[in-house]
């Protein structure tokens, strides 16, 4: 299980994503364990910190809602998916592994950042 923290630690967000897979699993009834060991928390993508938006989470939430049509946050999900897209181009996986991406919610903080979001996507478009 790999974590990417939007603002805190990585031992806060541990916490976080523990809760998140033992939540699933017992959601969707699945008779798996995961342990502490089993997951690794990334904090290099905090970028400039808690509701920063930058134009890589702007591509990211673009990105998914073209292609997948998912509306992502721009505080939350919205920069997980950037750090995905982003280990995805560094080929930090390789081309047989199977990645699930879990979106946990926020997609109603999209319409505060209306106005930065279309900025970003005006700027790209140039």
């Amino acid at each position: 299980v790999l974590g990417i923290s939007v603002s805190d630690d990585t031992e806060y967000f541990r916490k976080e994503v523990e809760l998140i897979c033992k939540d699933t699993r017992e959601s969707l009834g699945l008779e798996i364990d995961i342990s502490s060991d089993d997951i690794r928390i990334l904090d290099e993508y905090t970028h400039a910190g808690y509701g920063a938006l930058t134009p890589d989470i702007t591509e990211a939430i673009r990105l998914t809602a073209l292609k997948e049509g998912i509306f992502l946050d721009p505080v939350y999900t919205g920069k997980a998916m950037a750090g995905l897209i982003d280990l995805i181009k560094q080929g930090f996986f390789k081309k047989t592994d199977m990645i699930v991406f879990i979106h946990t919610g926020g997609t109603a903080a999209l319409f505060p950042y209306r106005k930065t979001i279309l900025e970003h996507i005006k700027k790209k478009a140039r």
